[in-house]
């Protein structure tokens, strides 16, 4: 199981910890916890039970995304609907 938690920040770690106990993987939207103690808490319960706990992250400069950027913008692609 996995799941995606795009929740205000200040719910992150209550919902990681339970998503870790329950022994789901989890992406949690970036900030990952409203302090440094709160996201520790969260990699220490994920690491224990050996699950994913990851963090999204922005693309804007992942040069895979730049390239296509520029090949939509230069209209390389055709048209897109």
């Amino acid at each position: 199981h996995y799941c995606v938690v795009a929740a205000p920040t200040k719910f992150h770690e209550e919902i990681g910890l339970k998503l870790a106990e329950a022994g789901v993987h989890a992406l949690i939207e970036k900030p990952l916890a409203y302090d440094t103690a709160a996201a520790t808490r969260l990699a220490e319960a994920f690491e224990s039970k050996g699950l994913v706990g990851a963090v999204g992250h922005i693309e804007r400069y992942n040069p895979a995304l730049q390239s296509l950027r520029k090949r939509l913008e230069n209209g390389d692609l055709g048209d897109l609907y």
